[in-house]
């Protein structure tokens, strides 16, 4: 007789929703900083006070992708991903109606709490439902989704917040969160959980505070190195990382398994995310700065100039994914990371001297690059997991990820301020006219040298191997049912 086995798949109308989920966080990212000054002047709150709209959205944003990770390994991954994107909603909606600025601080960080969900779980769900040949097109198509959501977030921030207040665009993340909460329901496969230890709530707790200490004192220190919440965050750091290792250490069944943080290849793919991650963000974050302060672009004219490199990124993260299907993980990396060294040295070196558009060129080649180390990235970290191990481990290298963005913007920003009105930068030949900004894009190239270095040195991948149970059925069918109806299999 014979036995079905209902293998998850993943179909064309799954991707197109887990994209569609990755847009519309990434859009709302892209949009965040656009309605800043307008929530300041509605709440008339000073800057210092201000930095906590983005902060709250950061510290839970952080925290949850290692937590959500362990909750997929244990109960699968569509319920998660469901929950997730309608606490992001509701959060969105709560910050829109807030009376006065803290609620909205709290409903920011509901939103964070949801969002997380996203990468996270997204990821999740397309290494558990597609071969290891087919995985890298999968992924492609989530970092195109990150591309247009960066084109389109600038653009779509200012004509929503001008038509329509700071409220406008939290009220449209919140309704195209509906929209992609009900198509997960209706559209994704679950990918069952396959570990049933339990969930080591003290572990999460030491692990939150040991993250949010870390990027408190990273967010307030670089710009004020006397600020009382960064160094009280600066003292509680140290201790609770030390206190979450020898947790771990101890026990049976721990939040996270030390085993994990001892895979060679699968931290090398961390620390080559983190590295690209803060390479990129930090250009994000300097190029607005620059184009209004020395170009005197406008908000939507910003949006403009970014997406030609936005397009790139799409582009290069699909064209990725087919290149890791024939040379595995390893040569799009190097590729891309040294496209993106490139165009991230340009910058550093003379880039901060050119006109407006020639500068968006050189954001085109730091995006190209990103775009195709990104999915094979993903790709590489994720196949170098057990399948039990695939939730945790996909937030840990999500973590990492978020971490370098996160470092690159403080470094870069300290740097942009401690030297605002120098005459001279860093670089003696350097003559140009934005002296300060040339020297912040000294920690992007650093970041985007040392992304090569690492992928360089990172020895040669054994060949990838399936991570779940039903892969091997998949290969021996050839992979045809990639993005086919779902069908169960038969056994004979």
């Amino acid at each position: 007789m014979a036995l079905l086995l209902p293998e998850p798949r993943l179909t064309r109308p799954a991707l197109a929703v887990l994209c569609l989920a990755t847009f519309v966080a990434v859009v709302h990212s892209a949009m965040s900083s656009i309605v800043l000054p307008d929530v300041k002047d509605d709440f008339g709150v000073p800057d210092d006070q201000l930095t906590w709209f983005v902060t709250a959205f950061i510290l839970t944003f952080a925290t949850g992708t290692l937590v959500y990770g362990r909750i997929a390994d244990m109960v699968g991954t569509r319920w998660p991903l469901i929950v997730g994107v309608g606490i992001f909603a509701a959060g969105a909606f709560a910050t829109a109606a807030a009376p006065d600025f803290w609620l909205a601080v709290a409903g920011r960080a509901a939103m964070g709490a949801g969002a997380t969900a996203i990468p996270a779980l997204s990821t999740a769900t397309i290494v558990r439902t597609t071969s290891a040949g087919q995985r890298g097109r999968a992924l492609g198509w989530i970092v195109a989704s990150v591309g247009l959501g960066f084109a389109a977030g600038p653009l779509l921030g200012a004509v929503i917040t001008e038509e329509f207040g700071w409220q406008g665009p939290l009220v449209a993340t919140g309704g195209a969160a509906l929209v992609v909460m009900l198509a997960t329901a209706l559209f994704v496969s679950d990918a069952p959980g396959t570990d049933q230890r339990g969930f080591d709530a003290i572990g999460a707790v030491l692990f939150a505070v040991a993250v949010s200490a870390s990027l408190i004192a990273l967010n307030r220190l670089p710009a004020n190195p006397g600020s009382t919440p960064g160094l009280v965050a600066l003292a509680v750091a140290p201790i609770a990382v030390i206190a979450f290792a020898i947790w771990i250490a101890k026990r049976r069944r721990p939040f996270l398994e030390p085993g994990l943080l001892k895979r060679g290849r699968f931290m090398a793919f961390s620390l080559i995310g983190l590295l690209v991650q803060g390479m990129h963000f930090g250009v994000v974050v300097l190029l607005p700065l620059f184009w209004t302060r020395y170009h005197g672009l406008s908000f939507i004219e910003v949006g403009l100039h970014f997406l030609p490199g936005a397009l790139a990124l799409a582009f290069f993260g699909t064209t990725g994914g087919f290149i890791i299907e024939r040379f595995g993980s390893r040569v799009p990396i190097i590729i891309g990371s040294w496209i993106a060294a490139n165009g991230a040295f340009a910058l550093f070196l003379a880039g901060a001297n050119w006109s407006d558009w020639q500068v968006a060129g050189l954001y085109g080649v730091v995006a190209a690059g990103y775009g195709l180390t990104n999915a094979a990235l993903m790709h590489g970290a994720t196949s170098a997991l057990d399948e039990s191990e695939t939730g945790v481990g996909v937030g840990v290298y999500t973590l990492s990820f978020f971490l370098g963005g996160a470092i690159s913007s403080a470094l870069a920003g300290a740097i942009l301020r401690a030297r605002e009105g120098t005459l001279q930068a860093w670089l003696p030949f350097y003559k140009g006219t934005a002296p300060e900004f040339s020297d912040a894009f000294a920690i992007v190239a650093a970041m985007a040298a040392l992304a090569f270095v690492v992928a360089l040195v990172m020895p040669v991948e054994r060949r990838e191997t399936p991570v779940s149970a039903g892969f091997p059925l998949a290969e021996a069918a050839g992979d045809r049912w990639l993005f086919d109806r779902q069908k169960p299999i038969r056994n004979r």
